[in-house]
């Protein structure tokens, strides 16, 4: 797959370093941690983090995006068409209400706990021809052994206050150490009225959302979008919807067998859904994606890999793990 992402990696301090762990994108930064002694309950973890503000847009406050100059449009004073209008993704103009605190702080708490959804899911199975993660107990340096941990995905939402007025990330230079904002959103309170009287549902977009795109199965979509996914056919590879309209009705559609997708009208998570944390690890590891195995079993311990000797320092055992000798080839801390 091409990458939408525009990655690029940051120097390790180390430059001895097998792997990179920060990657840099237009919609979000990829940290890669990998501990000395990665267990189940330490594991290395992939973390995909979107730095985001909001901006409630109403009478009184405008739009902090120059693109959307056009979306907000204000009806003459004394006419039918009195008031502050926003338009959706299908160009019709809805009224908008103003917002009071207690709004906002409820649509903010919403979109912050959309994080869940996408956090923990998936764990990618690090490749046997990989050994970067690759650590020795004081008991595997007789055998010639190691272990092999996987990475769990996490997922980040990080609030950026709107009134540092931050430049949009595309905006930087590529060695800038400005963190910046990647989601940067208007939010809306429309209650389906248009500018000609008649009803109907607000259509939002990536940059605009209505007061109730924070209901659960609309959040976790959206953020799908944030996190560089398409509607579910598209990621399944149909043509129509990659290069036609992938807004188009039947991009929504998961196929029958299936439960009903994130990314189309349901909850459902499959393996695909881990793309972007499959693309960023190839280049944090400088490997090759599909090399890299996605489980949404996230509880996936290391397993022993013969032969194989790291390069880090041999780790000492802990006094709660049993010696090495008792342990499966599969590291499971809780067998005895």
């Amino acid at each position: 797959m091409a990458s939408p992402l525009n990655p690029w990696p940051l120097p390790p301090a180390n430059p001895n370093s097998p792997y990179y762990n920060i990657v840099r994108c237009d919609k979000f930064i990829s940290e890669l941690i990998v501990p000395d002694f990665a267990f189940v309950w330490n594991p290395v973890t992939l973390t995909i983090k979107i730095r985001y503000s909001l901006n409630f847009v109403d009478s009184r406050t405008k739009s902090h995006n120059p693109e959307e100059a056009w979306t907000f449009l204000e009806g003459y004073a004394g006419t039918y068409y009195e008031g502050h209008y926003a338009r959706d993704s299908n160009e019709e103009y809805f009224k908008m209400d103003d917002w009071d605190f207690n709004s906002q702080r409820t649509f903010a708490r919403k979109f912050k706990d959309g994080q869940a959804f996408w956090d923990r899911k998936f764990m990618l199975t690090t490749p046997d021809e990989y050994s970067g993660f690759d650590y020795q107990l004081l008991d595997d340096v007789k055998n010639n052994t190691s272990w092999r941990p996987n990475v769990l995905c996490r997922f980040e939402l990080i609030s950026v206050p709107n009134k540092n007025d931050i430049k949009m990330w595309n905006s930087w230079s590529h060695d800038s150490d400005n963190p910046g904002v990647h989601l940067r959103l208007d939010v809306v309170k429309t209650r389906g009225k248009k500018y000609n009287g008649t009803t109907g549902s607000f259509r939002s977009h990536s940059l605009l959302y209505n007061y109730d795109d924070v209901d659960e199965y609309t959040i976790w979509h959206e953020l799908g979008h944030a996190l560089g996914q398409d509607h579910i056919q598209a990621l399944l590879g149909n043509g129509a919807c990659i290069m036609g309209d992938g807004n188009a009705g039947p991009c929504y559609v998961t196929p029958e067998g299936m439960e009903p997708n994130v990314m189309g009208s349901g909850k459902g998570l499959l393996d695909l859904n881990a793309i972007p944390w499959v693309e960023l690890i190839q280049h944090h590891t400088k490997t090759i994606g599909a090399k890299w195995e996605v489980t949404q079993n996230t509880v996936m311990p290391p397993r022993k890999i013969p032969g194989v000797v790291p390069k880090k320092p041999v780790v000492p055992l802990p006094a709660a793990v049993a010696p090495q000798s008792n342990l499966p080839d599969v590291f499971d801390p809780t067998r005895t």
